[in-house]
Parts: structure tokens; sequence; C-alpha cells
């Protein structure tokens, strides 16, 4: 037997796929973010979207300051003009993604995979040493 929360996953996930954002067993999302960025939400700030898979989406412009996007796959997305001021990015992959304008002050980037595939050092904060 199902229960809600599980129905709710379930049934996000299936959302998700429609429109190509996909999210695995064990990822550390709130299913209320995930449906902000489904209704093209640009004010995503202070969010938990740890582990989604994002890659190759139109995210320019989010506000994602202070967001939890830890281990999430931003590869060959588009991130122009976003804002990442504070967010967490650690082990996230950008590789590929368009930075433009992008702010990263204050971001927390350890281990993150960098837009040209090199893997960001244990205490990057606001770029990739």
């Amino acid at each position: 037997m199902l229960t809600k929360k599980t129905t709710t996953i379930l049934l996000s996930t299936c959302l998700f796929a429609t429109i190509g954002i996909s999210v695995a067993a064990g990822d550390d999302y709130n299913v209320h973010d995930f449906n902000r960025l489904l209704k093209g939400d640009k004010n995503l700030a202070d969010t938990k979207l740890e582990g989604a898979d994002l890659r190759g989406k139109n995210l320019s412009g989010v506000d994602f300051r202070n967001a939890d996007l830890e281990e999430a796959n931003l590869s060959n997305a588009d991130l122009t003009n976003a804002n990442f001021q504070n967010a967490d990015l650690e082990e996230a992959n950008l590789k590929g993604a368009k930075i433009k304008g992008a702010i990263f002050k204050g971001a927390e980037l350890e281990f993150a995979t960098w837009v040209d595939g090199r893997v960001c050092a244990e205490g990057s904060i606001g770029g990739c040493w």
C-alpha cells in the first residue's frame, strides 16, 4: 500500500519525466520546490533541489540564492544571468553550461564539475579553484 508521501513523489516523478526533468530514488528534494520549477518560477531562492537532473534546461535568469543544489546535474544548461549567490553547488555538474553573467559569489563549489570539465578543489567558494 502506498502512503500519501510515496504517491506524491511518484506522481511528481511522472510529471518531471513528461517535461524532461528527472529525479532518482534517494534524491533529497522538496516536491513543492520542483513544482515551482515546473511552473517556470524564476524565484527559487532558498529551495531544496539536491540531486535534481536539470541538464540542458533553460534556467536563464533564475534566482537560486541560498538554494541547495548539491549533486544537481546542470550540465549543458543555460544558466545565463542566473544568481547562485551563497548556493550549495557541492558536487554539482556544470560541464558545458552557459554561465555568462551568472553570479557565484559565496557559492559552495567543492568538488563540483566546472563548465570546462575540471573538478573544483576542496574549499572552492565563489569560484572553481
